[in-house]
């Protein structure tokens, strides 16, 4: 891996990974005293950034940093629904594409999903963190992502699809202060990614879907409302 790809990368996971031991440190709450982390509102906004899709770096793409805009609303106890967009936004490319026409944002996607937040009622009588959004949760995920396909010999610019994906997620969220919040999550499932292939009957190169397997680990910073 280049070396300017890497220190960034580091940087950025290195303070990642501090945010989140030092959230698990907060996350312990006195038994039966009313907890900051529960929340009063039945929706929650966030606009993040992390270790999470639209994150990418190395080959032709650079380094790129995603923007996630979401929302998370509770629509039973203990369970809720979210939907996110998310780009990556380069910041960083390699040398030979400095003048390149290829745009800032690398692509563009959408998520949504339902989870639930289990061991609510344990955690909070073990003084632990709980209540709305805040806890360990499972979930049904389902992201679908696209990318910029720059045209061969022009200026033009589309979005290509890429795949959509159906995973199980299990995660952990926690409140980082008033206006801040941790998401760690993993998952696995199916994707419907795209095959080229070569058509000997009709001499030319085709494209079809394929089920394959996917995977899923991230680290997500936000602001919230």
């Amino acid at each position: 891996m280049p070396s300017f790809y890497a220190q960034p990368a580091m940087l950025l996971a290195t303070l990642l990974i501090s945010v989140t031991c030092k959230a698990q440190e907060q996350a312990v709450v006195p038994s039966g005293v009313a907890s900051e982390v529960t929340a009063s509102h039945s929706t929650l906004l966030k606009f993040g950034t992390g270790l999470t899709r639209g994150f990418d770096w190395g080959g032709s793409g650079g380094l790129s940093l995603p923007l996630v805009l979401g929302a998370e609303h509770v629509v039973a106890s203990n369970w809720s629904l979210y939907g996110n967009a998310f780009t990556g936004i380069q910041v960083l490319r390699p040398e030979h594409l400095s003048y390149s026409k290829t745009p800032v944002f690398r692509g563009i996607g959408l998520d949504a999903g339902v989870r639930y937040y289990y061991h609510q009622a344990k955690r909070a009588a073990r003084g632990r963190a709980a209540g709305q959004f805040v806890g360990n949760y499972v979930a049904l995920h389902v992201p679908t992502t696209s990318i910029w396909v720059l045209q061969p010999n022009t200026d033009a610019v589309r979005i290509g699809y890429k795949q959509t994906a159906i995973m199980g997620i299990w995660g952990l969220q926690r409140r980082l202060g008033g206006h801040g919040l941790l998401d760690a999550f993993a998952g696995v499932g199916v994707n419907n990614h795209r095959v080229r292939g070569y058509n000997e009957a009709t001499i030319t190169l085709q494209t079809r879907r394929k089920l394959g397997f996917e995977t899923e680990i991230g680290l997500r910073l936000s602001l919230v409302k």
